[in-house]
């Protein structure tokens, strides 16, 4: 039976031992109390951490069967952490990437965009286009004044 999930795990890795010998690493997982309204239950979407201060989730498998093309972040700052959907426009807005799954999110060095590629569509066809999703005028999760720009197929 598929089962999905919408709760949020944090690890907590620590080594031991000494500088020259052998060291042990000792996990520990704890969940993360959150608040607003998150990217709720999904499976097969992606995610990456943007300057230490955002955890950002994009698309993915909804438990009804389709793909979804949302994007959420979670203020890792704020005290529980807040989820904010900073997706423009609505589901089918020419200003978002397609729906997918199977994808990579991958942050850039300048801690400002993200970059995504490649996935699966409705029909599980390969999706070879890139998008670029931009936070340089945002100044907090709950502007949602990021954009997408969206590059031809490679």
């Amino acid at each position: 039976q598929d089962a999905f999930f919408g709760d949020l795990w944090h690890l907590k890795i620590a080594t031991l031992g000494g500088q020259e010998g052998p060291s042990l690493q000792h996990g520990c997982w704890r969940r993360v109390e959150t608040s607003g309204i998150g990217p709720g239950e999904r499976a097969h979407h992606d995610g990456c951490v943007i300057g230490n201060q955002y955890l950002m989730i994009h698309g993915g498998l909804r438990p009804q069967g389709y793909r979804d093309n949302d994007t959420f972040l979670l203020d890792l700052h704020h005290e529980p952490p807040r989820w904010s959907e900073i997706s423009p426009g609505r589901v089918q807005s020419p200003a978002r990437p397609v729906a997918r799954f199977h994808h990579s999110f991958t942050p850039l060095r300048d801690h400002r965009r993200v970059m995504l590629f490649g996935g699966h569509d409705r029909t599980i066809s390969a999706i070879t286009n890139l998008a670029v999703f931009d936070m340089s005028f945002m100044h907090s999760a709950a502007e949602a004044s990021a954009t997408w720009e969206l590059l031809p197929d490679v």
